[in-house]
């Protein structure tokens, strides 16, 4: 007949067999279930495509009068302040509102379906928000370059509306430097967000009206639509023959989308969910491990546990 120091040796052994088991099962089904979160994630999620173009700051600035244009060396070099200034109007709503503004209904009904829902911390998102969130400017300060990035699931629509962002930072730089130096110019640029503007307000207006009435608006609208192209033609008219003393920055790299999705990528997730797994496994040891300290504490072995 056993002792009862014995019969507790034996009930302490089948308690740390059950901890190391149970810590077992709990690690491999955290593996497991991480892994599986991770490949059902990857297969749910909706690819995205990344149109690319890059553009440069030149070192120098250019002076141009009229069609001649050649690198102006007396002027003082582009430093880090004249690049930063350029990625500020690279990144302004102002492009943004232009590039909406040029899209077909077509077109930006398809941009902003996947994303203007926003979350559950954002809510509902503007137009100029859903864009502003799919465009990137990445900077680089030492080669004084900078790449404009679009996100979409549709490849193609991607690749379209990152080359109306290329021709608007083209047209903005253009712009900014005219206005510079050219007090009459910031005067069309008034009027042409103006119009802007009474295009954005008949267009709202258009949405809540009977048919009869949405005819003349629309008509309206597409007055307006031509006497802005006709001041932005004029616009830009003027900011070229006009004498040109500013950065000047070049298109390095036209858009160009990537043929994977940048959002899809099995290996960095499974990484990611192998680094959570083994972080929670360790968790699991070292509770598994306290557990039995506390039990030993509380039943120490008594001699060889015989009688």
């Amino acid at each position: 007949m056993n002792s009862p120091g014995f019969s507790g040796e034996a009930r302490s052994t089948s308690f740390e067999r059950k901890v190391i088991i149970g810590a077992l099962i709990a690690i491999a089904a955290t593996y497991l279930i991480l892994f599986a979160s991770a490949i059902l994630y990857d297969a749910c999620v909706e690819p995205e495509y990344r149109a690319v173009a890059r553009f440069q700051l030149l070192r120098f600035r250019l002076g141009t009068s009229g069609l001649n244009a050649g690198v102006n060396s007396s002027n003082p070099p582009v430093d880090a302040q004249d690049f930063d200034i350029k990625i500020t109007e690279m990144s302004s709503s102002t492009i943004i509102r232009r590039v909406i503004h040029r899209l077909t209904p077509a077109e930006r009904c398809e941009a902003l379906t996947p994303y203007w829902e926003g979350n559950i911390f954002t809510g509902p998102l503007s137009e100029e928000e859903v864009l502003g969130n799919c465009r990137r400017i990445v900077p680089d300060c030492v080669s004084f370059t900078a790449a404009v990035e679009f996100n979409h699931p549709n490849k193609a629509l991607a690749h379209r509306i990152a080359g109306y962002f290329v021709e608007e930072i083209q047209r903005s730089h253009d712009e900014s430097v005219a206005e510079a130096i050219n007090p009459q110019i910031e005067r069309i640029k008034i009027h042409i967000d103006q119009l802007l503007m009474e295009i954005k307000v008949l267009q709202k207006q258009m949405a809540f009206t009977p048919d009869a009435a949405a005819i003349e608006i629309e008509k309206a609208i597409r007055g307006k639509e031509a006497a802005y192209d006709q001041i932005l033609a004029t616009y830009i008219l003027k900011a070229k023959q006009t004498a040109l003393v500013s950065p000047a920055i070049r298109l390095l790299d036209a858009p160009s989308v990537s043929d994977r999705p940048v959002n899809k990528n099995l290996p960095l997730v499974l990484v990611i969910a192998t680094g959570a797994a083994t972080a929670i496994s360790a968790l699991i040891t070292l509770v598994a491990g306290i557990a039995l300290f506390l039990r030993r504490a509380a039943n120490p072995p008594t001699g060889n546990g015989r009688p």
